[in-house]
């Protein structure tokens, strides 16, 4: 039996196990998103209770690790989202970009936050891990648990999707796309 089966079964000792064996890649995902390095740490931490309280729910589709960076990612943009609107309503017309830049440029972002989201969740993980971590693909592909060869392929599908979902077509066609990940190979 998993560790995630006997944590499911109500073996609290075994979600212990598996919550300190999921953390560094938690807050290793969750620190380049977020920025904070104490922000990152109550989010991960709400992530493992997310987690746990959702247990009864996981039917082991995915890896248990990846689930529970996934519901990290979604706490994290969830409290951007809150963060965002609580700047808006603070917004001040003195100094800085004007209203209409601010708008277009969140719309942008939030944009390229749905298409991310939109990822399949290795996808995803794997992406912000090598684009916005700085993870080489051979860190990337241990902390996933999979071959560098896969990663470099989950990577490559992950910008592909987004340059088609952000209409920013493929490089060397038309004019040049504006760049949403950097090329980290």
């Amino acid at each position: 039996m998993e560790l995630w089966q006997r944590a499911q079964a109500g073996e609290a000792d075994a979600f212990r196990q598996l919550a300190d064996g999921v953390w560094p890649l938690l807050y290793r995902s969750l620190l380049p998103y977020v920025g904070d390095r104490e922000a990152t740490e109550d989010l991960a931490q709400e992530a493992l209770l997310q987690a746990w309280r959702r247990l009864p729910s996981f039917r082991g589709d995915s890896r248990v690790e990846t689930w529970i960076v996934s519901i990290g990612f979604n706490l994290a943009r969830n409290e951007r989202r809150r963060h965002r609107a609580d700047l808006c309503e603070n917004w001040s017309e003195e100094g800085g970009p004007s209203a209409e830049e601010v708008v277009v440029e969140h719309e942008h972002w939030a944009s390229v936050a749905q298409a991310v989201a939109n990822l399949p969740p290795l996808w995803r993980v794997a992406l912000l891990l090598v684009a916005r971590e700085g993870l080489t693909y051979e860190e990337t592909a241990r902390a996933l648990s999979c071959r560098p060869s896969t990663l470099r392929n989950w990577v490559h599908r992950a910008r592909q999707s987004l340059r088609r979902d952000l209409g920013t077509g493929a490089p060397g066609r038309g004019s040049a796309p504006r760049k949403v990940v950097p090329d980290c190979e």
